[in-house]
């Protein structure tokens, strides 16, 4: 995937997998990644989504330089998710508000620290390198946690197995729902 869009072995890249909607606060996301590679704090972000936001998105980032312009990459909705999980460093999220935040999991199950805000319930974290940052903390604070997060030495297939027996894994939540159905079989809901 790298190879694709010309990114070297040691940059590092970051990526959001995001419906382009106002509640995910793709304003703040695009403010944060501007800073971040002009900061050369990382050095190219994929932006893995499609929705109305896209043409305030691309209109925002018409502002910055032509250097950060050219390293955060609009991809639009794609259905190999993972190959651009697996090219990322770390993922960033700043949704104003959240449920289960499945792409979370996701980036987690690939081994990937997650920075994202506080509008994302803490559930999320399976692995234990989620950090949490509040929405109202400036570009800088927020590339600061993202610089924490990439000097981690994080194994990959390690954080794939922490995720792949937490109970927010599909594999856990089929078992404990074959279990359940095990002791309420049928046959008993149609004695008389």
């Amino acid at each position: 995937m790298r190879e694709e869009y010309s990114i070297k072995v040691q940059d590092r890249v970051g990526v959001i997998v995001a419906r382009l909607t106002p509640l995910k606060n793709y304003q703040k996301t695009v403010e944060i990644v501007n800073y971040g590679i002009e900061h050369q704090i990382f050095d190219y972000f994929f932006i893995i989504g499609e929705g109305s936001e896209r043409p305030n998105i691309e209109k925002q980032i018409s502002t910055f330089s032509d250097y950060s312009q050219k390293r955060i990459l609009m991809i639009g909705q794609r259905e190999n998710i993972v190959d651009y999980l697996s090219a990322s460093d770390f993922f960033l999220l700043t949704s104003i508000n959240e449920g289960l935040a499945n792409s979370v999991i996701e980036a987690q199950s690939n081994g990937l620290p997650c920075v994202i805000s506080n509008g994302v319930p803490e559930s999320v974290d399976v692995t234990g390198n989620v950090s949490f940052v509040a929405l109202t903390e400036d570009s800088k604070q927020w590339n600061n946690v993202i610089r924490q997060s990439l000097s981690r030495k994080i194994s990959r297939k390690a954080e794939n197995l922490i995720v792949a027996n937490s109970p927010l894994s599909s594999k856990v939540f089929l078992n404990r729902l074959e279990r359940l159905y095990e002791c309420f079989k049928l046959d008993h809901f149609f004695e008389d």
